[in-house]
């Protein structure tokens, strides 16, 4: 009887967190629950964005990403602000994602980086899911969980390696966005995408080869800068998003677009051959 009234109030008590009543003023300190590979993202309750409790994260999309997160940490908002074209490129019907808050959602935060709130979930201050914030997970549709990390990079590199998206889908969305980020001319010339890094030799010499050789003749060039450079300079790889989907591991990379579905990418090549590639 004792233990049936303690957890009848322990679910009176959440409810309550959920609706923010403020009568009861019992803050018992938040669980820990660590959660790693293997583990079931279940067992807690939430509080959905309208306020009501719920017990359970629905995955009938298949696979989640869950992104576990703190108001009051500078990476977390951080996070938030530059994770839209992450969303944009990886999330789909068959993956879903949620932001969960360890307290109340920020909801003016979310309004400020376009974060749609009903993707929003809190624990309201009751448990924890890491002891470190920002983390992600990815779990499957029994939810449990596949996968954990504190970097974003290696969360893409997770779901491309395992399929959970397909590469030529992914890259199709990525064609699409640059294609409309460059004005979307693709009828007018084929659009070429310099993948390229500040003060980095061979872009420099690429630079000279487009000026000279007047490359710009012949295609609509869009430059994008690598994760980390100041956005004065023009469009930048936030998250290393595209980095990621067109697989980049030397600057400059260049990707010829006709289209959103007919691309070429150009890689570490001798210069003769990269002027060959860009003139054909």
């Amino acid at each position: 009887m004792r233990r049936a009234l303690i957890f009848l109030f322990l679910v009176v008590l959440f409810a309550s967190s959920c609706k923010g009543n403020d009568a009861l003023v019992l803050e018992p300190k938040a669980e820990l629950l660590d959660l790693i590979y293997g583990d079931r993202m279940e067992g807690f309750y939430l509080c959905d964005s309208h306020g009501e409790e719920i017990q359970s994260i629905s995955s009938d999309s298949g696979h989640t990403i869950i992104i576990y997160l703190t108001d009051n940490c500078k990476s977390c908002i951080e996070l938030v602000r530059d994770i839209n074209i992450f969303l944009e490129m990886f999330t789909s019907e068959k993956l879903n994602y949620f932001f969960i808050w360890q307290d109340d959602i920020p909801v003016r935060v979310l309004e400020k980086y376009n974060i749609p709130i009903d993707n929003n979930l809190s624990l309201a201050g009751k448990y924890k899911l890491s002891s470190i914030t920002p983390t992600m997970f990815i779990i499957n549709e029994d939810r449990e969980v596949m996968f954990v990390s504190n970097e974003v990079e290696q969360i893409m590199e997770k779901l491309i390696l395992d399929k959970i998206v397909d590469i030529h889908h992914l890259r199709e969305k990525a064609n699409k966005y640059l294609l409309k980020k460059n004005g979307d001319r693709e009828f007018e010339k084929p659009t070429l995408v310099m993948f390229s890094m500040e003060g980095c030799p061979d872009c420099i010499k690429a630079d000279k080869i487009i000026e000279d050789y007047k490359i710009a003749n012949s295609y609509n060039i869009l430059k994008v800068y690598r994760e980390g450079t100041d956005e004065s300079l023009g469009m930048v790889d936030v998250l290393s998003v595209f980095k990621k989907i067109y697989e980049i591991d030397w600057y400059p990379t260049f990707v010829k677009l006709k289209n959103s579905s007919d691309l070429e990418i150009i890689r570490e090549v001798p210069e003769e051959t990269m002027l060959d590639m860009l003139l054909n």
